[in-house]
């Protein structure tokens, strides 16, 4: 989360733009949210990822069963695991919307199963085969950021107050005529935004694969050990 809130973040873009009075809150409001998406775009960050715990019905309707639906300000699906229990649990498989509804129209019509594939429009996701009984999904996904509103609100961006302030000033410099001052703040901004994007990128203990000295012999029941490849 950001640690300053609205009415603060209003305050320092005012403070920038020299305390103009032909300028309203509304309107520095709604810099400090676009500045926002601004930031939003430039990356996927950490503090925007979210894990969805959704269920996948069976209600005996196949048409509906089929779906999940995500809040509006849901963005990317980063993995889909559906829950089965007793070792069978499974990563999805997504598919682009064409491919998935050329190789098929009609996921409903066919024996329901347990789902392996799965495709996105407009934040609902569409399973295949639809499921022959409830189970548990977790979905691993980005989202938006909240439009800030009330006076009390924070970003959801962490620690990138100062990010939006200058991003916020060089859009209402550039909307009033002031190209020179403008450019100054963006430069700002992009530079702390350039720093913010190092940091997001140094993952210091993160790896993409089992250790290489794995054991091969597991005691007790090497079976749930999803790295072991037999004795």
């Amino acid at each position: 989360m950001g640690t300053y809130q609205l009415s603060t973040l209003r305050s320092d873009v005012r403070s920038n733009l020299g305390n103009r009075t032909d300028i309203t809150d509304t309107e520095i409001d709604r810099a400090i949210n676009l500045a926002q998406m601004r930031v939003a775009r430039r990356w996927l960050w950490e503090e925007l990822e979210r894990s969805y715990d959704a269920t996948l019905p069976d209600t005996g309707d196949a048409e509906a069963d089929k779906k999940i639906s995500f809040d509006n300000n849901f963005r990317e699906v980063y993995s889909f695991r559906l829950i089965i229990g007793e070792g069978q649990s499974r990563k999805l498989t997504q598919l682009p919307p064409r491919q998935f509804d050329a190789s098929i129209p009609e996921p409903e019509y066919y024996a329901r199963r347990k789902p392996l594939y799965y495709t996105v429009w407009n934040n609902v996701a569409e399973v295949w085969p639809v499921q022959d009984d409830t189970y548990k999904a977790i979905v691993r996904a980005s989202v938006w950021p909240n439009e800030l509103v009330n006076d009390s609100d924070l970003s959801e961006l962490d620690r990138k107050d100062d990010i939006l302030i200058a991003f916020a000033t060089s859009w209402l410099f550039e909307q009033k005529g002031f190209s020179e001052e403008s450019t100054k703040w963006f430069r700002i901004g992009r530079s702390m935004l350039e720093n913010a994007l190092s940091e997001e990128e140094t993952l210091p203990d993160r790896e993409l694969k089992a250790p290489v000295n794995y054991p091969r012999r597991q005691p007790g029941e090497y079976w749930r050990d999803p790295f072991f490849k037999g004795k």
